[in-house]
């Protein structure tokens, strides 16, 4: 893939916990995964399940696309993958380890490759594009994004030790 990254942090608390923050991808009201000049919401489906489409609408349309669930191993993997756009094909996958007792280690892997483009001109163009893509921007929101989200089930696990 032309765009390939992992991303990976330990949190406190359980499988089922982080499984329950990540269906809050795509909805309107989450705390994490906020990224400005895109909009990220859930356009079909149900959170966590098989189908359950996730819109990112980019301010050039071109550039717009939406995953699917693809594949849920609960409480362990959600598999999404890109079916439209200009990522299509791609591939955004979450792994929820369990290193210990209430400790697990949430990973994402994204992948990714540009279009070619059919004409001389639409592959210069593409090119041109993904040389200058800018990756780091992808690690900022996505760093950013896994402490949140580290955050919130921390925070959930000690106002619920139960859980």
């Amino acid at each position: 893939p032309d765009v390939e990254k992992m991303y990976s942090i330990r949190i406190r608390g359980d499988q089922v916990g982080i499984l329950h923050q990540l269906g809050e991808f795509g909805n309107p009201d989450r705390h994490y995964f906020r990224p400005r000049l895109v909009t990220v919401q859930q356009t079909a489906g149900a959170a966590n399940e098989v189908g359950c489409t996730i819109q990112y609408d980019v301010s050039l349309p071109s550039l717009s696309f939406s995953v699917v669930l693809e594949q849920v191993i609960s409480p362990r993997y959600l598999i999404y993958r890109v079916q439209d756009g200009f990522a299509r094909g791609g591939v955004l996958a979450f792994d929820i380890e369990r290193l210990d007792e209430g400790l697990c280690l949430l990973s994402i892997y994204v992948a990714f490759q540009f279009p070619r483009g059919r004409g001389s001109l639409a592959r210069l163009g593409w090119r041109l594009f993904g040389s200058g893509f800018p990756a780091f921007l992808h690690d900022v929101i996505w760093n950013h994004s896994l402490c949140e989200l580290k955050h919130l089930v921390e925070m959930s696990s000690t106002q619920n030790p139960g859980r």
